[in-house]
């Protein structure tokens, strides 16, 4: 009775972010990381070079650059966590906020609350994927080479 409840609950997450992204079908992240095997895990929202902040020197799995209204990650944040979890069904991911430390201190509080925002939208987007809260942290960077608010997300 239990493994049948814990799966319908699985199907109805998977139907929910299908409908979410406008699909007829898909899987929840973690019913795809029993799936098929490895592919590669590295993807990014941006095709040009990382200039910006890296946490510890770590490479981000992806990299959401805030730099337009309406910036479409959706998709591309779900492949690359879906091909993760399918690799390491164990992963955790850290969330980093990142924004620019130049301007004055009324634009740098605005850019904090704007990217907040973002972050906050990646976190519910990661949580209506299926991924647990428990396996995702948050934190925040500033750094004079961002140029545009980003969050960078982390294999932890």
């Amino acid at each position: 009775q239990t493994s049948y409840v814990a799966g319908e609950r699985s199907n109805l997450t998977t139907l929910s972010s299908s409908i979410k992204n406008g699909e007829l079908h898909g899987s929840s992240l973690m019913a795809r990381a029993f799936s098929a095997g490895p592919q590669p895990t590295t993807f990014s929202t941006s095709s040009t070079p990382r200039r910006g902040f890296m946490a510890g020197g770590r490479q981000p799995l992806v990299v959401i650059r805030f730099d337009r209204p309406n910036v479409p990650y959706q998709q591309a944040l779900y492949t690359a966590v879906s091909k993760t979890m399918q690799v390491r069904p164990e992963a955790n991911f850290d969330l980093v906020a990142g924004t620019s430390n130049r301007g004055s201190a009324s634009e740098q509080a605005m850019a904090q609350s704007t990217i907040k925002k973002h972050t906050n939208g990646v976190l519910k987007s990661l949580m209506d994927m299926g991924l647990p809260a428990s396996r995702i942290s948050l934190s925040a960077s500033s750094s004079g080479s961002v140029a545009s608010n980003e969050v960078h997300i982390y294999i932890r």
